[in-house]
């Protein structure tokens, strides 16, 4: 102990101050690492959130579309009206498949297949303005939209669990 004494008792007070402001600087940049890597996932965080409204957004409006699309099957007086309701939908499903809310492949796979019925029933739809609409079948077609929407009502529910877990964690 006596040495370590001696040796420190040889530095200069100038010397003593540069090996402490050191160590401070040390901290300090340590201090502000951790800080930055907090505010990077603080960032990330808040981006996820903007993104999940986003896609919940996107997703009620869509069920609105498809719960429009059932009421103008059933009154068959405004079917030229669907092949543009049917067109708005598929883009909003589009949109909300590629988006960037962190939807699962089955979620998006969901999604391209309800985008892919809505084609279809628009071309059908079309096709029957043409010659007659007698053949179609409003009950199966508004089946096909309920399930659609059951399925577009899932992901809209797990994206606003998604949504509530990053806001609370």
């Amino acid at each position: 102990m006596q040495a370590f004494l001696d040796w420190i008792a040889q530095w200069r007070i100038g010397d003593l101050a540069s090996i402490l402001g050191l160590l401070v600087s040390i901290i300090g940049f340590a201090i502000t690492i951790v800080a930055a890597l907090a505010a990077k996932a603080a960032a990330q965080n808040a981006r996820d959130v903007v993104m999940k409204t986003i896609a919940i957004a996107t997703c009620s409006q869509a069920l609105s579309v498809m719960d429009e699309i059932k009421r103008l099957h059933r009154t068959k007086t405004q079917w030229a009206i669907l092949p543009d309701r049917y067109a708005t939908l598929r883009n909003m499903l589009v949109a909300l498949r590629t988006s960037e809310a962190g939807l699962r492949p089955e979620q998006r796979r969901v999604l391209l297949g309800a985008a892919q019925q809505f084609s279809d029933m628009e071309d059908k739809v079309e096709q029957a303005l043409e010659s007659d609409l007698g053949n179609l079948s409003v009950a199966g077609l508004n089946k096909i939209v309920s399930s659609q929407i059951d399925r577009v009502h899932e992901i809209l529910s797990a994206l606003q669990q998604d949504t509530r877990k990053i806001s609370d964690g």
